[in-house]
């Protein structure tokens, strides 16, 4: 800049310079023209400084944006969050179990420890009919006395027991002597179903559903079997077998 400055100065000093030689085949100049001279000068330096001032100022612009390095390249910044601290509760003591609310385990009843039985002692002492009497061990006699006990309980127990209940008999049943089985041309037994319940028996005869008790024509359904329907007509009966055609 002090260079610019400098050349400015030396070219308005060499231009004030020339312009007081007298130009002799000019007429000389007035003041006022003089004056009008030094103003445009005068602008024409002040443009001057102004543009270079821009061209310095764009090109620092510049130099400072290629040296600073893009956004994206940049360090990632580091961001230190505080977690605040949860004090964690103390383990609290065992709470000691009172003694009423123990269990205490049950009793163990005792089982008598069983003693040799003594060996039999002989009365040596004679009966007055000359008889020698032998005392038993105690242990022998309590023995007899519980099976005895127990026979006792066995045969009241038998007393008591009820015997087996009489098992009812089926009669047999009646074998029917009149049993006639014949196919009558103008009877056409097409199904048959057959249940235990009477009322959901029937057969379809000569393309009429019928039940037992019902009536086709002039013959009348008595009784439906498994396999075969007896049917009636006035004071006949016979029985019509069903077979899959």
């Amino acid at each position: 800049m002090s260079s610019i400055l400098e050349a400015l100065k030396k070219a308005q000093q060499e231009s004030t310079t020339g312009d007081e030689r007298p130009i002799p085949w000019l007429p000389p100049v007035g003041a006022g023209f003089a004056r009008r001279r030094s103003y445009r000068r005068w602008w024409i330096m002040t443009a001057v400084l102004i543009v270079l001032g821009g061209i310095a100022g764009a090109t620092f612009r510049m130099a400072n944006q290629s040296e600073s390095p893009p956004s994206s390249d940049a360090p990632p910044v580091m961001v230190k969050t505080m977690h605040k601290t949860v004090p964690q509760p103390s383990p609290q003591p065992a709470i000691p179990v009172k003694d009423h609310m123990k269990t205490d385990d049950p009793p163990v009843p005792s089982i008598p420890s069983e003693q040799p039985l003594p060996p039999p002692v002989a009365n040596s002492k004679a009966d007055s009919d000359g008889k020698q009497t032998v005392v038993q061990p105690r242990g022998m006699v309590r023995s007899e006395i519980r099976q005895s006990d127990a026979l006792d309980s066995f045969s009241d127990d038998s007393d008591t027991v009820d015997p087996d209940p009489p098992v009812k008999k089926q009669a047999p049943m009646a074998i029917r002597e009149d049993r006639q089985v014949r196919s009558d041309p103008r009877i056409d037994l097409q199904a048959l179903v057959w249940s235990p319940e009477a009322v959901d028996r029937f057969v379809v005869i000569n393309d009429k559903l019928v039940k037992e008790g019902g009536n086709v024509d002039t013959f009348v359904v008595v009784e439906i079997l498994q396999d075969e329907v007896l049917i009636g007509e006035g004071a006949k009966r016979w029985y019509e077998s069903f077979s899959i055609r």
